[in-house]
């Protein structure tokens, strides 16, 4: 295993706006299919020090719909791009690579 730079910072504000803004533009690409968008991890935590990575849940009804809701995130948000590759790297086990 390969062991990475970690960078830990105090609690910022701005990690709230961020997680707003993500979450707006992953509910117009993905519209009804996400049924809820939740901020996770260590950043959603109000003054708990954390990596300055913003973590979030993408609800969807069921794996019946999985297909689409990666196809929208793939075409429509930069931030479901960058969200999709990173899970497709840690589920191939590429992520310590």
């Amino acid at each position: 295993m390969v062991t990475k730079h970690i960078v830990v910072l105090p609690y910022d504000a701005a990690w709230e706006q961020n997680f707003t803004a993500i979450k707006n533009e992953i509910q117009q690409a993905l519209g009804e299919l996400a049924l809820r968008i939740e901020h996770v991890g260590s950043t959603s935590v109000k003054g708990l020090s954390a990596k300055p990575i913003i973590d979030m849940d993408v609800v969807i009804r069921n794996n019946s719909v999985l297909d689409t809701v990666i196809a929208a995130q793939l075409l429509r948000s930069e931030y479901g791009r960058a969200a999709i590759a990173a899970y497709v790297q840690d589920w191939l086990g590429e992520a310590d690579s």
